[in-house]
């Protein structure tokens, strides 16, 4: 992420909190320091996963491996893409006219009865939704956000301030979400158990879907 731009979301989450902006990452306030530590932990893979976002969606075609043969239930392996967070649709059609509901995630694939798949996911990649220069305004108010909502309990003791910082959270991610969405051609509703499919990334981390503004 270009350096200005994570600046520039850092002091406006800073300035969410009532807290002074910071002029770096290395400066040695306390917010830098917590800050430095979030950005550590890639919060834009977060972010993503809190919504379906349109600038952020994918879609691949995707071939079984030969070289894993199931010893039960569903005949056909597929690796899932390293870019994946969340999966919004799956289809054996490339038009995605039925999903396809027959599916198991495990360990980094996905098992299903027929050969090939469509996959329609938000994906991490940079040219999608790290991609910066397709982020709105109202997602990069929803990302300072949900970086104030991290810091507020570190930086107060106030719980109306914390309660407060969870509540704009919240409010600027269904803004992000409604802009993100007016471009949304209808389509069937994704399944539970397709969100937070990436082995290892959606469970146990900071949890954090809000907004701000």
């Amino acid at each position: 992420m270009d350096a200005s731009l994570q600046l520039d979301i850092s002091n406006r989450a800073c300035r969410m909190l009532g807290e002074r902006n910071i002029t770096a990452l290395t400066d040695t306030t306390e917010n830098a320091r917590l800050l430095t530590a979030l950005w550590a932990e890639d919060p834009v893979y977060d972010w993503l996963e809190d919504g379906q976002w349109l600038f952020a969606t994918r879609t691949q075609r995707i071939d079984y491996d030969p070289g894993i043969t199931p010893d039960f239930g569903y005949r056909f392996a597929f690796e899932q893409p390293d870019d994946l967070v969340r999966v919004t649709a799956l289809s054996a059609s490339e038009y995605f006219t039925d999903p396809l509901n027959d599916t198991a995630f495990e360990s980094g694939y996905i098992y299903a009865p027929v050969q090939t798949i469509y996959i329609r996911f938000v994906s991490e990649d940079p040219a999608y939704g790290k991609d910066t220069s397709l982020w709105s305004k109202k997602f990069i108010m929803y990302g300072a956000a949900w970086l104030a909502k991290q810091m507020a309990p570190r930086l107060s003791q106030s719980g109306p301030k914390i309660e407060m910082a969870e509540k704009e959270m919240k409010r600027l991610l269904a803004a992000a979400q409604d802009l993100d969405g007016l471009n949304r051609p209808t389509t069937f509703p994704s399944r539970g158990s397709w969100v937070n499919t990436r082995t290892g990334r959606g469970a146990g981390r900071r949890g954090g879907s809000g907004s701000w503004n």
